[in-house]
Formats: C-alpha cells, sequence, structure tokens
C-alpha cells in the first residue's frame, strides 16, 4: 500500500487540473483523501477526464483535489467495445 500512496503523492499535489493527482482506481481518490488528513465533502463533479472532490472545511483552506481519471475512463471505454 504504501508504493501506491508514494505513487498517487508523487504525480501532483491535486490542486489544479495540471498538477491532479493520476490515479487508476477510483476508490483511490477517497484513501488519499484520508490519507492527507481531509474528509470528503459529499460532492464530486467529473470535468473532461479529470475528478473533482470536494472537501470539508480545514485550517489549510484547501477546498478540493483534482484526480485525473483517464485511465479508469480508458479501461472502462475498452470493455465496452
Amino acid at each position: 500500500m504504501n508504493v501506491i500512496i508514494d505513487a498517487l503523492l508523487s504525480s501532483g499535489d491535486g490542486l489544479e487540473k495540471e498538477s491532479a493527482f493520476y490515479v487508476t482506481y477510483i476508490s483511490h481518490e477517497y484513501d488519499l483523501i484520508k490519507i492527507l488528513g481531509f474528509e470528503f465533502g459529499g460532492q464530486q463533479s467529473l470535468i473532461d477526464h479529470y475528478d473533482y472532490l470536494k472537501i470539508e472545511e480545514n485550517p489549510e483552506d484547501v477546498g478540493g483535489f483534482y484526480f485525473d481519471i483517464s485511465p479508469c475512463l480508458n479501461s472502462m471505454a475498452d470493455m465496452f467495445k
């Protein structure tokens, strides 16, 4: 699990689309939010091939994180060919 976490964290900071966390499984989005010490705020938006997850109010004033979910979308597209 540590290898996966290190890989996710090394892919970006998630604060903008250009620095989105790169994930291969949607569940990793929620895992990473918890690992970073935040709580999911209940809203999720799909923007192109990015998921944006809002997080609950926090002292760091972070509103949410972007996740590049293109591997997930590509995998789903392949399943329906």
